[in-house]
């Protein structure tokens, strides 16, 4: 395999994602900028991080910040509930920004785009089957990314995984801290959906390693990469 090396990265979004994967990188000695609408995060930034304000809905912003860069990590997303209106165009003015550079893009995404698989394992062959809004959407956005790479405007890779768990994960998630606080208090704890049922989840920092790893590979870049999803 092809090693790609860069020294600095750009990580558009300051979530759970983006913070475990700028504490990753930075370990590794690669100067990160993070990106986020207010320039702003929750927490202290190490030596080697620094945050800046950006909208990566309007392509200049994401040109500019993308220049120079040795990768760019796409983590930032719209509200949950506004996913089929405002992902769309974000992905558009990302694709339009990206194109300007010649900086390579490493996309943050999740399995909604599969649908209903009957239980058969997922995998990066698996059809696009989604029938509801949202996973269509995913699948919309998920081939806009790979057309742009087809017809030569970007580089990217996508890297995919399901529900997370892990540092920073909050009670939007099945095991945020709602769970976890429960665990370690001793006290019973609420689940959504059947807790028989065999799903996957997706430890952060395991993700984060995941999508460093495909960012390094110049195999990966035109394709989806399934990152770590242990069953239960």
């Amino acid at each position: 395999m092809t090693t790609i090396n860069y020294t600095n990265a750009v990580i558009f979004g300051a979530g759970q994602v983006g913070m475990t994967l700028m504490e990753q990188l930075v370990q590794q000695g690669v100067t990160v900028t993070l990106v986020s609408r207010r320039g702003k995060t929750g927490e202290p930034l190490p030596t080697g991080a620094t945050i800046v304000a950006g909208d990566v809905n309007d392509p200049a912003t994401v040109a500019k910040l993308a220049k120079g860069a040795g990768v760019v990590f796409e983590t930032a997303q719209p509200e949950y509930t506004e996913w089929p209106e405002k992902w769309p165009p974000l992905v558009k003015s990302i694709i339009d920004g990206m194109a300007q550079t010649t900086t390579p893009l490493v996309f943050v995404d999740n399995l909604y785009m599969y649908g209903p698989t009957g239980g058969k394992p997922i995998r990066e062959d698996t059809p696009y089957a989604a029938t509801g809004r949202k996973g269509k959407t995913r699948a919309e956005v998920a081939n806009a990314l790979l057309d742009a790479h087809k017809a030569g405007k970007i580089r990217v890779t996508i890297g995919r995984a399901s529900d997370f768990y892990g540092p920073r994960v909050k009670d939007a998630s099945t095991f945020g801290e709602r769970f976890f606080e429960a665990v370690w208090a001793g006290k019973p704890v609420d689940l959504f959906g059947n807790p028989d049922a065999l799903h996957t989840y997706t430890y952060v920092p395991d993700f984060a390693k995941s999508l460093i790893t495909l960012s390094g590979q110049e195999e990966a870049y035109g394709a989806p990469g399934m990152c770590p999803m242990p069953r239960r």
